[in-house]
């Protein structure tokens, strides 16, 4: 379990620096947050959940593939 160091939330590509940086490979991650995240191309992230409100289909499209493991976790 990692919390930032700082009172800052974590968004786009600081959040995706900051899993990175720690080598984290499951993480739940809110639909709104996500989408402030662009999929990248290497990260060490393996599980991604999506959860905590609804996630949109393009949404969700943007990061099949990106870990090996990608569930939706709403409702």
């Amino acid at each position: 379990l990692y919390f930032p160091d700082n009172l800052h939330p974590l968004i786009g590509d600081a959040l995706t620096s900051f899993l990175n940086k720690h080598q984290i490979e499951v993480a739940t991650i809110p639909p709104s947050v996500l989408a402030t995240m662009t999929p990248p191309e290497q990260s060490t992230l393996k599980t991604l959940i999506v959860a905590g409100e609804a996630a949109s289909t393009t949404l969700l499209d943007q990061w099949v593939g990106k870990t090996e493991r990608l569930f939706n976790a709403y409702g």
